[in-house]
Formats: C-alpha cells, structure tokens, sequence
C-alpha cells in the first residue's frame, strides 16, 4: 500500500459546492456519477449528465436540458417553474435539511453573506446565486418568523451588462424582489 484516501462526507461536499459556488465541485460530482456507467473516462462527463436526466425525469414538472454539471454551458436550460419543483421535491426528502443547511444564508455566509446587509427584515433567506455572462439569479426560499416558508426562483437573462454593472444594477433589483415577496406574503 502506498497511499490512501478518505475523501470527506458527501455532505460536507454538496454545503461547500453550494454555499461557495464551487462550480469544479459539481462538475466533479457529475463526472463521478458518470464513471459509474462508462467505458472510459473521456464519456463520463456525458453518462453523469444522463443519469442526471434520468433523475430528473422521475420529478413532475420539471425540465431541464443539461449539459454539464455546474450548468456554465450556454446549452443548459431550465425555468423557474422547474426549479420550484425541485425544492417541492427536496421538501419531500428525508435529505431535506442537508441541502436547505447547505444553500448560503443572507448576511450569514457563503455567497449571500454581503446580500441584505442593510436590509431589516426578521426573515431567513437561503438561496443559490447563479451568474453566467449576461444572466443573474437567484433561487432558495424565505423562512418567516412563524415559520412559513416562501419558495423563490429569479432569472434575469440578457440584460447585457458585465459582471460589475450587474453588481450594481441587476443584484439590488433581484433582492428587492425578495424583499417585496417576504412582505407581500
């Protein structure tokens, strides 16, 4: 024996791809869950994003054209719909907790511990920011004080701004909306 290696829970795995937006992490995942059904490693990109379809199929309501594992490809697509679907599902998980654990929380950490700094509001956001090129969004849900949750997805796509201008001009709309959903409901 020369070398061994205990790699961490896979739980520890999916909260530091989520709450740090650890793109390589899920690309990582993918690929692993694809060597599993390949012939060589040079496919497994491709049978990780079939098993992934295969998963997905099995939840009502959702579609998702998947390409990879981070959904950085301009080929992957999904809705907003879809994805509330998802978190309807992962509500229904006895995972639940790790993934919701997992997503970043607003003023707390990950990529949401600078959003809602300066915002009052006694309500819990945890969300997954999502950024690529001309498209920012964010997706999660509102935990309220008596406990009522809001499920939340936001895209704003092709809005032709780069990554600073949308810092400053898309980011504070999409928290806005939030801001309004947890009033309004």
């Amino acid at each position: 024996l020369i070398h061994t290696h205990y790699s961490a829970p896979l739980s520890a795995i999916i909260n530091e791809m989520l709450k740090f937006s650890r793109n390589n992490y899920a690309e990582s995942l993918i690929r692993i869950i694809g060597e599993e059904n390949s012939i060589s490693k040079k496919d497994s990109q491709e049978k990780g994003v079939e098993k992934l379809r295969e998963f997905i199929k099995k939840i009502p309501s959702i579609t998702l054209d998947g390409f990879d594992g981070s959904g950085l490809s301009l080929q992957t697509r999904t809705t907003s719909n879809s994805i509330i679907s998802l978190f309807d599902y992962i509500n229904q998980q006895p995972y639940k907790e790790i993934i919701w654990s997992s997503l970043p929380q607003a003023k707390i950490d990950g990529t949401l511990k600078s959003r809602f700094e300066n915002i009052k509001s006694d309500s819990q956001i945890y969300a997954k920011t999502g950024t690529h090129q001309e498209t920012n969004s964010l997706s999660g849900k509102i935990v309220q004080n008596d406990g009522d949750k809001i499920l939340f997805s936001i895209h704003i796509t092709n809005h032709g701004l780069n990554a600073r201008e949308a810092t400053v001009t898309i980011i504070p709309i999409i928290d806005q909306i939030i801001l309004l959903l947890d009033k309004q409901f």
